[in-house]
């Protein structure tokens, strides 16, 4: 019947539940195969299921492996049994290298119309993330993927191109950012990707008073250029290195060798600088703190890592990062209303007050959503605490409109909420009121938004 539907035109899906009837269907050309794990288990209509997770994920492997070696071009998806939340999709989706995921029960037996759209919507968006993640996992060569570098903002996508540059060379790097930003995990995704095996990453504190000893050493006592020798040395704070530091380090460079202090002998320069800084160095307030010429031989490759408060747009998938490195115990699901309280912080201390308050938020609700509740309690006890939070939902939907340039697909997403909703809250707060907004103005007549 299948291979009689294909003949008329019509699109074939096939229901399996061995790997024999998966061979049989895609022999027989049919374009979709699932693989039918049963009747989902959970909730209050639901079933035991004799298969877990783990074991689900390896048939599922075996099941995409067995279609693809007969038809490279069928879709291979996965349903039923275990997989009852977008999270345990992605992660058995992930594991078998799936197409995707067919949801029946498993949206129908969620009881409210919001969590419905909600759930409906987590399940159509996550193949997105995973595809953009495992994306940015290939090109890092991790397999975990860098939490510094998670996120679609054009600051982002530049930092990604740019570390991925700095894995490829043996050039110096200047990575800036302010505190939190993750700089020394991209410094060490950087090292590790060239470091000779059992070379390990080591770090120099520039603004030590002692630093030009503990860079260089003395006759009777090696310094970290030394004992770094055929590795990588991490300058962090290197803003504030003096000059005459810069200048001999750069020398040491250029000549290939270096003296330590009372020393007869030099000692071969033979190690991959990386530095961090605060500030652009253009942008330094005394601009006698860098040598331009070394300025130039240390930033040969720049990595410039945004503020969160810069890219908020990434803030729903480095949130939902955090949770997911947790242990699986752990594993909380964040509510839209906890989402705009995260996006009306500042977050002073980027992605550390981040994972921070994640951390806390997960541990402190009882249940397996985080509310808003839980969010603002935690903001507004941070000792470093700036919130400038919306004052209404229509500054919230307004906000995420403007960041995305009301894209309204692209908003919804990024507000975790369903596009049917925030077309609802648009037309509710009114759609003429938002677009007549001068950011909406200019992004209509193609004029560039105000700075």
């Amino acid at each position: 019947m299948l291979q009689a539907a294909r003949a008329r035109g019509l699109s074939t899906l096939a229901y399996v539940r061995t790997l024999e009837e998966a061979r049989r269907a895609a022999a027989a050309g049919v374009e979709i195969v699932n693989m039918d794990f049963g009747w989902n288990m959970g909730g209050l209509v639901g079933v035991n299921s004799s298969v877990d997770l783990d074991e689900a994920a390896t048939q599922a492997h075996h099941f995409v492996k067995v279609v693809r070696a007969i038809s490279a071009r069928t879709r291979c998806l996965i349903e039923g049994g275990p997989i009852v939340t977008p999270e345990q999709m992605d992660q058995v989706c992930r594991a078998a290298r799936a197409d995707g995921y067919v949801g029946g029960s498993t949206i129908d037996r969620v009881p409210l119309e919001s969590a419905i759209e909600m759930t409906t919507n987590a399940f159509k968006t996550i193949s997105r993330l995973r595809q953009q993640v495992e994306a940015l996992e290939r090109k890092l060569h991790r397999r975990s993927g860098v939490e510094a570098l998670l996120g679609f903002s054009e600051a982002i996508e530049r930092a990604r191109e740019q570390t991925s540059q700095a894995m490829d060379s043996e050039l110096p790097v200047l990575i800036v950012g302010e505190s939190g930003t993750g700089r020394t995990s991209i410094a060490r995704v950087i090292h590790e990707a060239r470091a000779p095996p059992g070379r390990r990453l080591v770090l120099a504190d520039c603004s030590r008073e002692d630093v030009e000893d503990l860079l260089f050493g003395r006759e009777a006592r090696s310094g970290l250029l030394e004992q770094t020798r055929g590795s990588t040395l991490l300058l962090s704070n290197v803003e504030v290195l003096n000059i005459g530091l810069q200048r001999r380090l750069l020398r040491a460079a250029q000549t290939g060798a270096f003296r330590p202090k009372d020393a007869k002998d030099t000692i071969p320069f033979q190690v991959r600088l990386i530095g961090t800084c605060s500030l652009l160095p253009e942008r330094t307030p005394i601009r006698q703190q860098w040598d331009a010429t070394f300025c130039r031989w240390l930033g040969a490759i720049r990595i410039e890592l945004p503020p969160l408060r810069e890219h908020l747009e990434d803030l729903p998938l480095l949130a939902e990062a955090v949770l997911r490195g947790m242990a699986a115990s752990e594993w909380k699901r964040i509510d839209p209303s906890a989402y705009r309280a995260l996006l009306g912080y500042s977050w002073p201390g980027n992605l550390d007050d981040l994972r921070s308050v994640m951390h806390a938020a997960a541990s402190a609700t009882r249940g397996r959503v985080i509310t808003d509740a839980d969010v603002l309690r935690l903001l507004k006890s941070s000792p470093s605490s700036n919130r400038n939070s919306f004052a209404t939902e229509r500054e919230w939907i307004f906000d995420g409109l403007r960041r995305n340039r009301f894209r309204r697909a692209e908003t919804a997403q990024f507000l975790r909420i369903a596009r049917k909703t925030l077309y609802n809250k648009i037309r509710h707060y009114g759609s003429s009121a938002i677009e007549s907004m001068p950011s909406a103005r200019a992004k209509k007549r193609g004029v560039p938004k105000p700075a």
